[in-house]
């Protein structure tokens, strides 16, 4: 029964740590976190990344993460002339150094939940570009808030709000400030008050 069901979203630690008045970040430096698989959508990034390196705009992009797409996408990288802009550091324990050293964080997977990913950048104050899939990214993404939704699977879309993203003047504070209400105390909160009512 739908009124035995209550949903308490997933929390992110906020800490003191983020400096909000660190100072910007000066390359054009994006970041993928995740797995290297197929749900990720990583082709229509790397046919992003494809478009904006024949407009000639200059980024580079590390990517977090392990799986069987890797030397597939460092081909394509290759054979599409920005092999030299992509960085594959696989899988770490410790990501909040690359989220402090970006200006974007990209999430183009094909179907996702709700993902921890855009909560861990936004916690950083890094905002994030995203497909608008049918669940997840549009509950925690408000356009030229903190970050920018590009139309489901459209890659000239994803290139488009990749570029805007690294042209808009962003406020660390203002993004971190958008999952306030999923600080790790407060989601713990609300899972105490249901286990009272229980």
């Amino acid at each position: 029964k739908s009124n035995n069901i209550v949903v308490i979203k997933n929390p992110v630690f906020i800490t003191e740590e983020v400096d909000i008045n660190r100072a910007e970040v000066a390359t054009n430096k994006l970041l993928f976190v995740g797995r290297l698989a197929d749900q990720k959508g990583l082709y229509y990034l790397f046919k992003a990344l494809e478009i904006l390196h024949s407009k000639n705009i200059d980024f580079s992009i590390d990517l977090i993460g392990e799986g069987v797409l890797k030397q597939p996408l460092q081909q394509f990288a290759l054979n599409s002339g920005f092999a030299n802009k992509v960085n594959f550091w696989g899988y770490k324990n410790e990501t909040k150094s690359f989220y402090e050293n970006s200006k974007v964080t990209i999430l183009s997977s094909i179907y996702e939940g709700f993902p921890n990913v855009i909560l861990e950048s936004l916690a950083n104050g890094v905002p994030v570009v995203s497909f608008k899939t049918p669940f997840g990214p549009e509950e925690l993404i408000v356009d030229g808030v903190n970050g920018y939704l590009a139309n489901y699977l459209d890659v000239n879309d994803l290139a488009k709000m990749i570029e805007k993203c690294l042209l808009t003047n962003w406020k660390r504070e203002k993004v971190i400030q958008t999952v306030a209400d999923y600080a790790a105390d407060k989601v713990l909160c609300k899972y105490r008050e249901l286990l009272l009512k229980m």
